[in-house]
């Protein structure tokens, strides 16, 4: 086996095998990076919080709706190759989950995206991320009442953004 691909597969058994307290550190560390991010998110009026039947439509023609009327099923925290119902994703942010919509961002973007929903999977504070046809490279995160589209991935803005946002749904605030 060449050496750089022993050397990858180093690299990426010691991620696996990181303690959740080195994670955390890193992640806090990416978090203080990305912060200037945070002076572009777009804060949008509350648009309620009412949850309607199943399968009512909800959120008219907004791309990335933040707050208002939705389905009484949350969206669970993972990495969804299918779009997610807009019902869903809405109470989703009301539990304080934080949504990435992707399309074609990269491998890396990509592998880090599988990567932190499965270790941010907390039902009151988790990662969701979700395809949106359109999109390119660039991501859009959102949050309840949040939004930051970047024009590129960057694990910093994203570590910056969860840190800010995560866990701070009005339903039931864990932070």
């Amino acid at each position: 086996m060449p050496s750089a691909c022993l050397a990858l597969r180093c690299a990426v058994l010691s991620l696996l095998l990181m303690p959740a307290a080195l994670i955390a550190q890193e992640l806090d560390a990416l978090a203080k990076k990305g912060r200037p991010y945070l002076a572009r998110v777009q804060t949008e009026p509350d648009r309620g919080g009412t949850h309607v039947a199943s399968g009512t439509p909800v959120a008219g023609g907004e791309q990335f709706p933040l707050s208002g009327p939705h389905w009484p099923r949350a969206t669970p925290s993972g990495f969804y190759k299918e779009p997610q119902p807009k019902g869903e994703l809405i109470h989703a942010l009301e539990h304080g989950q934080v949504v990435v919509h992707y399309d074609a961002p990269g491998f890396k973007a990509l592998s880090v995206l599988k990567r932190w929903t499965g270790q941010f999977a907390a039902p009151w504070s988790g990662l969701i991320a979700v395809p949106h046809q359109g999109l390119g490279d660039d991501l859009v995160l959102t949050a309840w009442r949040r939004r930051l589209r970047l024009d590129a991935f960057d694990e910093a803005a994203l570590a910056a953004f969860m840190d800010a946002y995560m866990g701070r749904g009005p339903e039931n605030p864990v932070r």
